[in-house]
């Protein structure tokens, strides 16, 4: 095999243990995203449990109002036996009538606040069940990220006692070019067809084109710098 044909052995090696490290290095970030999620439904869950709570207490202060209304009437009701004008009773009458349309409005307003009440409580009821499945579903999945964490450490780690195998059939000259490359550009070699890069997609002048078909000493792209061979 040529150094170009064992180069490309090498590099076969090494896009595929740099796609490895990056999906390992992006796990951690995935992990951390699943929680994220899981911490927004359960913030989400909370602020509907407090909206629960808030609707019950104003459910309680209307109940308390109507219940002040109720007392204010059989007050005016017992003070209607002490009266001597019907005038005075006439006066009583009249503030009786008005707490028992304050009674209605109130008890109208308790009717709208139940009834949300009770929206309420079955969006609480369906957001724990759905929090519970998140949940599970979670666990799985950080178990699952795990194990593949493990499965590419072992997997990239093969492929590097591959690679350095493979590397060993390089001549020195072309795999330390191809190595200085590699520490800047992940695609360190690319294929040169009909004068253009297929790094960076440029075309290069005739003199290099003919320096790569030599295969007689490793030639760098002009403009991205590259590692060429001819396609």
């Amino acid at each position: 095999m040529s150094d170009i044909e064992n180069l490309l052995a090498v590099h076969e090696l090494d896009v595929r243990i740099i796609g490895m490290r990056k999906e390992l290095k992006d796990i951690p970030a995935r992990k951390e995203s699943e929680k994220a999620r899981i911490e927004a439904h359960k913030k989400a869950l909370e602020t509907s449990e407090e909206d629960l709570k808030g609707g019950q207490a104003s459910a309680k202060e209307r109940e308390l109002e109507i219940d002040s209304f109720k007392e204010k009437i059989i007050k005016l009701r017992q003070q209607q036996f002490e009266i001597k004008t019907n005038i005075e009773f006439r006066a009583i009458e009249k503030e009786v009538a008005g707490l028992e349309v304050k009674i209605v409005g109130v008890e109208d307003q308790e009717l709208e606040i139940m009834e949300t009440i009770e929206n309420l409580k079955s969006g609480v009821a369906e957001s724990k069940e759905s929090l519970s499945k998140e949940e599970e579903l979670l666990l799985s999945d950080l178990k699952a990220f795990d194990q593949r964490a493990t499965e590419l450490e072992q997997e990239s780690e093969t492929l590097g006692g591959e690679r350095t195998e493979a590397a060993s059939q390089v001549a020195k000259e072309w795999l330390s070019a191809y190595d200085r490359v590699l520490e800047r550009k992940d695609d360190a070699l690319v294929p040169l067809r009909e004068s253009v890069c297929g790094g960076c997609h440029l075309k290069l002048a005739p003199s290099v084109t003919h320096a790569v078909l030599r295969h007689t000493a490793p030639v760098i792209c002009d403009f991205c710098g590259r590692l060429l061979y001819q396609a």
